[in-house]
């Protein structure tokens, strides 16, 4: 039992039954390795699951080390679990890749890599948020605190593997503004269905700690910089509300094609998935908050600009795969055709979350990061040593 700002946590209630057995408590945390397994062969990236930053020092030859013999921290990797660690902040799962057999290789990275102290805004506000709204889920009632890393604490940390762990569990607690707490816990885990082709899911659980009712909206956002490429990665569209991904023929930092999708389908009735994606750009107003306007101050939530009740994934529904999305006006919401999108960023929305009294909920997404080209394969039978698939999609999604 955990007491935080006056609460008692238990972080067994965000537990499905039994489903820390074969799970080991570490003082020491390492990132977790996204099982590519189908398409090693042909794969020259290394996928890793991550929380927080991941410093360019940490390399190749460090990363795919056996976790057991590691003995002197690089960055965060190794570094012992600390709640107060700004660089190992819960509250952003996140991949990182390598080029495979290259042992002094840096890491490749879709997201802003942190300053030395971690106190540039580009780091801090990505992640997960959360706002506290009413029992009508009209009113924001506790405004998000936009500063991730000083919202969530991280207390403890499980892996599946003592040795070359390809899941994690960390648990600690998400404060709002108003200083009250919740309990939280973050999986990030490798995805074998329908192959293993390098696919992972971040699922986030919250519990109320409370003794009345808790009325939840969150976010995931992320401010994109993919590998370096600050202003020039386009934003493009999975098509059917299914997400949003990004492609380089050859990246900045690799000289290998990438490309990383951020998937509305959580492949899992348990976890919650978007109910809508809210796409921007970075430059609108120099703008850093990476949660809606809205949310940072108190008031309604669904009048004039800031409406967002019952709406479409932005009109992606309507978008094929593949299409970039343009610059989005700001004030009315509304893409505008023939306006790059130079510097973009994203948020998955999750609105009406309601937790009873010693309750949780939990909400998500997946996500893919690779160098397999888009490959269609004919409408025939593929058999794998994993299974046999009838019209496999294609491998990217």
């Amino acid at each position: 039992m955990l007491r935080k700002n006056g609460t008692d946590i238990n972080f067994a209630s965000l537990d499905e039954k039994e489903e820390l057995e074969g799970y080991y408590r570490m003082d020491k945390y390492f990132p977790v390795k996204l099982d590519n397994t189908d398409f090693e062969d042909y794969s020259s990236l290394i996928n890793y699951f991550t929380f927080g930053n991941h410093a360019s020092s940490i390399r190749y030859r460090d990363i795919i080390q056996d976790i057991s013999t590691v003995k002197k921290a690089t960055g965060t990797f190794g570094a012992s679990v600390n709640s107060k660690d700004v660089m190992n902040s819960i509250g952003f799962p996140r991949i990182v890749s390598y080029e495979k057999n290259v042992d002094k290789g840096k890491p490749l990275q879709y997201s802003y890599v942190a300053t030395s102290d971690g106190n540039n805004y580009h780091y801090r506000y990505s992640g997960m948020g959360l706002v506290k709204v009413d029992a009508n889920n009209n009113q924001v009632t506790t405004p998000v605190k936009g500063n991730v890393p000083d919202a969530v604490s991280l207390e403890e940390y499980w892996v599946n593997d003592r040795h070359y762990p390809t899941a994690s569990i960390a648990y600690g607690t998400y404060s709002f503004s108003d200083g009250s707490t919740v309990s939280l816990k973050v999986k990030i885990e490798s995805l074998d269905e329908p192959v293993k082709r390098g696919n992972g899911r971040i699922t986030f659980t919250v519990g109320n700690t409370d003794r009345t009712t808790l009325n939840l909206m969150g976010g995931y956002s992320v401010h994109m910089d993919v590998a370096g490429m600050h202003y020039s990665t386009p934003m493009r569209t999975l098509g059917n509300n299914e997400g949003i991904y990004f492609t380089e023929k050859n990246s900045k930092t690799n000289n290998v094609p990438y490309f990383v999708s951020f998937q509305t389908d959580t492949k899992s009735s348990k976890v919650k998935e978007p109910d809508y994606i809210d796409v921007f750009e970075i430059k609108e107003g120099n703008r850093k908050n990476l949660f809606p306007p809205i949310w940072y101050e108190y008031g309604p939530i669904y009048d004039g600009l800031n409406q967002h009740k019952n709406r479409e994934l932005y009109g992606e529904d309507e978008k094929e795969r593949g299409e970039i999305l343009p610059f989005k006006d700001p004030k009315t919401q509304r893409y505008i055709d023939g306006v790059k999108n130079s510097h973009p960023a994203w948020m998955f929305g999750y609105d009406n979350m309601t937790i009873e009294p010693g309750d949780n909920v939990s909400f998500g997404l997946t996500v893919k990061s690779t160098d397999i080209p888009d490959i269609k394969y004919p409408n025939v039978e593929v058999k794998t040593h994993v299974s046999v698939i009838e019209k496999p999609e294609n491998i990217l999604t």
